[in-house]
């Protein structure tokens, strides 16, 4: 199989939609609370899909929005000058903490995603993942069906990290090997 054919590649995985909570909800809740809240859950279960959604409500109703991804220094250090923005940083548990403190205490209007709850803004929304999760996005990605029993083992061997799921899945669709891995 060829990667552009390969129904789990990058491209039409980041293309999925965040499950749970409405979106809307989240983006009024977040307005009501001065754009200021922690996206909270482990590695794989959706926070980074649900900043980019979050970024589109956010821009919609006027707010001008920054996606910052932890390693990028240079718009992080940006974010304590340009203060007129709503700052969505990705992966902040990665930040050093010094830092971290100071973006969430001078930033006005900042989201965060983090793997534990962050001190200093409030709980927006806490991310999980289950194998009814992984069974509806695998039937958005229209790969190869799987049965309640090969997603429990797929769900299991990624500790419930769905993008690990998916990348596990993408390498063996690109070696036609995921019949084989299941069977056994």
């Amino acid at each position: 199989m060829r990667a552009h054919e390969n129904p789990f590649r990058l491209s039409r995985v980041d293309s999925l939609r965040f499950r749970g909570e409405q979106v809307p909800a989240l983006a009024a809740t977040l307005r009501l609370r001065g754009y200021r809240g922690a996206v909270v859950g482990p590695e794989g279960s959706g926070k980074s899909t649900l900043l980019r959604e979050i970024a589109e409500h956010l821009e919609h109703d006027g707010q001008r929005v920054r996606i910052v991804r932890f390693d990028d220094l240079a718009a992080l250090v940006t974010a304590l000058v340009d203060r007129g923005a709503v700052w969505l940083i990705d992966g902040a548990e990665r930040i050093p903490l010094p830092l971290r403190a100071v973006l969430t205490a001078s930033l006005r209007s900042v989201v965060i995603t983090t793997h534990t709850p962050a001190t200093g803004l409030p709980l927006l929304v806490r991310c999980a993942t289950t194998p009814a999760l992984l069974t509806d996005l695998l039937g958005d990605l229209h790969g190869p069906t799987l049965s309640a029993a090969e997603v429990e083992r797929l769900f299991d061997a990624s500790r419930g990290n769905l993008r690990l799921a998916f990348r596990f899945l993408y390498d063996m669709s690109a070696q036609d090997f995921v019949g084989a891995f299941l069977a056994r």
